[in-house]
């Protein structure tokens, strides 16, 4: 008999690895470019951003504590998955517990905006337009479409 891995075994497994994103390239000079890490905390509700050490690693640069951030729910949030936009000005993190999407601005790490999105907000993705937030709510078996004006920082639920 195969054995086969249950979704909830890969979902438990990748929680526990928790995710990592590049946030791509802060700056350009002629020498080299800097970029950073972005990594996010299922269990504690943060986010850890890293920056290049200069040895071939990474230091720890920044923490986010997403539960502190006003507009989130004082349960817990879950930052489950996170997207960038293409110049990477803005973090999108869907938050399984706290049913929101997140939209972070990367620069000052600032909460711009906490979108109810749903029980089970599980990935949030920015098209590739960037007119619009698509979001896979689990807990409701439902895509959901966040419009999105980044250069005004508004973004309205719409289904």
């Amino acid at each position: 008999m195969t054995e086969r891995l249950s979704r909830r075994t890969v979902l438990a497994t990748t929680a526990t690895a928790g995710l990592a994103a590049v946030a791509g390239c802060l700056s350009d000079d002629d020498d080299e470019e800097s970029y950073e890490v972005w990594g996010l905390d299922q269990g504690t509700d943060s986010g850890y951003i890293y920056q290049p050490d200069g040895d071939g690693g990474f230091a720890l640069d920044t923490e986010i504590d997403f539960a502190a951030y006003d507009d989130t729910p004082s349960d817990g949030i879950v930052p489950h998955m996170i997207d960038f936009t293409h110049d990477y000005e803005y973090a999108v993190i869907a938050a399984t517990a706290g049913s929101q999407t997140l939209i972070v601005r990367t620069d000052d790490r600032e909460l711009v905006a906490a979108v109810d999105t749903g029980p089970g907000s599980h990935f949030a993705s920015v098209s590739p337009d960037e007119e619009f937030i698509t979001v896979d709510v689990i807990g409701d078996g439902a895509i959901r479409r966040i419009d999105a004006d980044f250069e005004d920082e508004t973004f309205d639920l719409t289904d």
